[in-house]
């Protein structure tokens, strides 16, 4: 039966404690509990409890000093800790000398019931779900100071590349979505996950094979609507403005039936097949294939064709053959020239004749 330690010098939040884990878990046991650093160390090489619950502010030397020394003694120590401080730094701190996660006071049902899952578990991520929903806001919203920026890239490796996601998810599915993607993190690489407004956002870093993250992202939403975009030089807030604006994939609805509503007139001439697999959530190469195998055409004649019909009525509405040609997407006037007599059997001047 798994054991823990508690370390606090306030008599009423052991006793909080106590209660949540024994409402909670019917095979994890309070073996001990000490009121200063002193006595937590000492106590913990006593008992070998399995697991520590410490909170940072405690008499004597600090929750974190106490954790050092307990790890240095035993190094596979899992330990968590509280603080009633929202403070970054704490949990680099923490992180650096190798604490396996990070509870805010007061605590909550959900957080404790989550920390000791993953300490007993041994699926726990080094980054604890507050921390990274704080850094996901301050990513998305545009407002890591350089200091943070350098500490995240410390501790992080590289988050200055990456793909960030937003799934259209309800809660309680929007928890085993991220429980998901945590769980596939060895095979995705390193994710963050949390929750903007009334999405679920995960951000994976470093990504160098952006086709391949998607589609396994895109099967472990399943159904759920999703989209994507990738981030540049730590640009965050512009790739989580992209993909939690871009048109999703409706429930209920295949593949190319959402295509079709992603295809306007208004953005033909932009369009490309990698930039719309991207707010699929799947890989180009697969937007390909499904598209030629349901509508019997290659993407790309299916565009052109779609485009050689936008220039008929752009000519119809008085546009000259240089400005079709580029409201269509083509810069070079006599390649669209090209392309609308074989269209049309005839060229836009012929057209534009006999048309008057």
């Amino acid at each position: 039966m798994p054991s823990l330690m508690i370390v606090d010098d306030e008599p009423l939040s052991r006793l909080n404690l106590r209660a949540l884990i024994s409402r909670n878990f019917d095979d994890v046991t309070v073996l001990c509990e000490a009121e200063d650093g002193a006595e937590a160390v000492e106590k913990y090489f006593e008992h070998r409890p399995d697991g520590v619950i410490m909170d940072i502010r405690i008499p004597g030397i600090s929750g974190l000093m106490a954790s050092r020394q307990i790890l240095e003694g035993d190094p596979r120590a899992g330990i968590v800790i509280c603080s009633a401080y929202d403070n970054f730094s704490l949990v680099t701190q923490a992180l650096d000398i190798g604490v396996k996660g990070y509870l805010l006071k007061p605590v909550k049902k959900d957080e404790l019931v989550e920390k000791i899952c993953r300490l007993f578990g041994g699926t726990y991520s080094p980054i604890d779900a507050l921390a990274e929903q704080r850094i996901l806001e301050m990513m998305t919203s545009d407002a890591l100071t350089d200091p943070l920026r350098r500490e995240l890239n410390r501790y992080y490796g590289n988050i200055e590349h990456g793909l960030m996601a937003a799934f259209d998810v309800d809660e309680p599915a929007g928890e085993a979505l991220r429980v998901q993607i945590k769980r596939h993190a060895p095979r995705l690489g390193y994710a963050l996950t949390g929750r903007i407004g009334p999405l679920t956002v995960a951000f994976l870093s470093p990504a160098p094979e952006a086709d391949a993250l998607i589609l396994q992202l895109g099967k472990l939403a399943g159904d759920a609507p999703c989209a994507f975009a990738t981030v540049e030089g730590g640009e965050w807030a512009r790739a989580w403005a992209r993909a939690s604006a871009l048109p999703v994939r409706r429930r209920g609805a295949t593949l190319i039936d959402t295509l079709d509503t992603l295809i306007r007139d208004d953005n033909l001439g932009t369009l490309s097949l990698e930039a719309l697999a991207m707010q699929l959530g799947v890989s180009p190469q697969h937007l390909s294939t499904s598209f030629k195998d349901q509508r019997g055409v290659n993407f790309i004649d299916y565009i052109t064709g779609r485009r050689m019909e936008l220039a008929l009525r752009l000519i119809d509405s008085g546009a000259s053959t240089p400005d079709a040609a580029q409201r269509c997407g083509y810069s070079d006037v006599t390649y669209f020239k090209k392309l609308f007599r074989r269209a049309h059997g005839m060229t836009p001047n012929t057209y534009r004749q006999r048309t008057r």
